[in-house]
């Protein structure tokens, strides 16, 4: 593991107090109780004056703009512009520019190593329960197993590319074997690399990027029809989850109506939780994580999330791009464009930040591979995938940098 000296830089000790964030129905949605030695200090309190700020700056500086242009025509321009390099006013910035920091008192892990994978087109991730990783690879066609300490151990050749990747777990479907989804099929493959099942998913619009396991199913996240197809061990399909249920006739007049799964630019992912064995599915178009049972009841009640960028909510067009569940039931989650990974708790506040995108958007140091390498404003889009290992420390695979970041719980969460 290439240890980053930078890395190990603690983060402040003090705890400020966290701004309680209100729901539409007044719910508190982060965990105040979790940060119990606060001060009366809002974390939003600086993007809200830097906020102002930038507004203010921006607005004086479109009027001086407007105004040169009008006195001096066309080659006004041209002075606006030099006039405002040399002075302290800005031009309007994104939307979310003022959430690209992410304050200290909400992170509740810290970055203490990296490895870099030697892989060309990084197509799909996931970490064993014994911490080896998969990595799916696009050219040439295969999929790449790695030992803890990023070692290549196996290279099993594929027939097409893989979109996702899931291995079985003890107790799980599949145990000890890999599965593999391509779009629209998934095939089954012993631990040495040996195909034993394989089936066509049943829609040719399929277009499946997630795949999760229970002790009797497997679930398929098929963003090309918006649904989830859960199979059994033969891989024939038992039920299809997240019809829309809005205009059934035969929907119970008193039963809660899903308007469906939205997939625009980010796929679905699921995860089955260890704890309850409920099935959470993102839904990246409503910025929601949609909770099922493992029959395919939509739980109301349990399903969460709403388009923001604030610390609390989801960013962008459509995110949460990865989610994963945790042994104690809490739900991490992973955003593109403001690229960040959180981590919520069953009653659905919010636990902590793992990382903000001034981590996540920063190229790893030490790392002699990357030397030349440059993050580009398309990368923003670029969807991180998430895994565990030891039980307590979260990875999150890069597939730009093509890199594993491992995050350490702070001593607080370790209490």
């Amino acid at each position: 593991m290439i240890t980053d000296e930078s890395l190990n830089v603690s983060a402040e000790k003090t705890v400020h107090a966290a701004e309680t964030v209100m729901l539409a129905e007044h719910e508190e949605y982060f965990d105040r109780e979790r940060w119990h030695d606060v001060e009366t200090e809002s974390p939003s309190a600086e993007y809200v004056r830097k906020s102002n700020n930038q507004r203010y700056f921006s607005t004086l500086s479109a009027a001086l703009l407007l105004l040169t242009t009008v006195l001096a025509g066309g080659g006004g321009v041209f002075t606006a512009y030099y006039l405002h390099s040399m002075s302290r006013f800005r031009l309007p910035l994104p939307q979310n520019a003022a959430y690209r920091d992410t304050l200290v008192h909400w992170t509740g892990y810290y970055e203490d190593g990296v490895l870099f994978f030697d892989v060309q087109e990084p197509t799909c991730f996931f970490t064993t329960h014994d911490n080896r990783f998969y990595i799916g690879e696009g050219h040439p066609v295969s999929l790449l197993e790695f030992s803890p300490r990023g070692e290549l151990l196996r290279t099993i050749p594929l027939e097409s590319k893989p979109a996702a990747v899931v291995f079985g777990s003890p107790g799980q479907l599949f145990e000890g074997k890999i599965v593999v989804s391509h779009l629209n099929s998934i095939t089954v493959y012993s631990p040495d690399g040996k195909l034993e099942l394989s089936w066509d998913m049943p829609n040719e619009k399929s277009a499946v990027f997630g795949l999760a396991l229970s002790a009797d199913s497997l679930y398929a996240a098929d963003s090309g029809t918006k649904l989830v197809e859960r199979f059994d061990g033969n891989g024939q399909l038992i039920q299809t989850i997240g019809e829309p249920t809005e205009g059934n006739k035969e929907k119970p007049a008193d039963a809660a109506a899903f308007d469906g799964f939205a997939v625009y630019k980010a796929p679905m992912t699921l995860a089955v939780s260890p704890k309850t064995g409920l099935l959470h599915v993102a839904n990246p178009g409503k910025h929601k994580i949609e909770v099922f049972t493992p029959d395919g009841h939509w739980e109301q009640a349990l399903s969460w999330g709403y388009a923001s960028s604030d610390p609390i909510g989801f960013s962008g067009c459509c995110n949460p791009t990865a989610v994963m569940i945790l042994d104690d039931g809490r739900i991490v989650t992973a955003e593109k464009s403001v690229i960040r990974v959180k981590i919520y708790r069953t009653n659905r506040r919010l636990d902590c930040f793992v990382a903000g995108p001034e981590t996540l958007d920063r190229k790893p140091l030490n790392v002699p591979q990357l030397s030349s390498f440059r993050l580009m404003a398309a990368h923003n889009d670029r969807c991180l995938s998430l895994g565990v290992v030891g039980g307590k420390e979260i990875v999150v695979f890069d597939p730009i940098l093509r890199v594993v970041r491992f995050f350490q719980p702070q001593q607080r969460e370790q209490q």
